[in-house]
């Protein structure tokens, strides 16, 4: 998990688990979408980023892994 501190708000986003966390750490409670979002994504075969301002979920971002042309070969020698 990552973020920043400015002008009084926190930020962060990373993997659900933690984001989950560090909203209950922070007061907050994370509501059943947030966690709906993370395993749709994740059923998807992305990769799913919590985002999170202070004590509150902010949404989901679906990171995509796209194997590039060739990648095999590479391994491969």
């Amino acid at each position: 998990m990552s973020g920043i501190d400015l002008d009084g708000q926190s930020i962060r986003k990373g993997a659900g688990d933690a984001v989950m966390a560090w909203i209950r750490q922070h007061g907050g409670t994370v509501p059943a979408e947030l966690e709906h979002a993370i395993e749709q994504v994740s059923l998807q075969g992305g990769t799913p980023l919590a985002v999170a301002r202070d004590d509150k979920a902010l949404g989901v971002i679906h990171l995509k892994d796209i194997v590039k042309g060739g990648i095999r070969e590479r391994f491969d020698s």
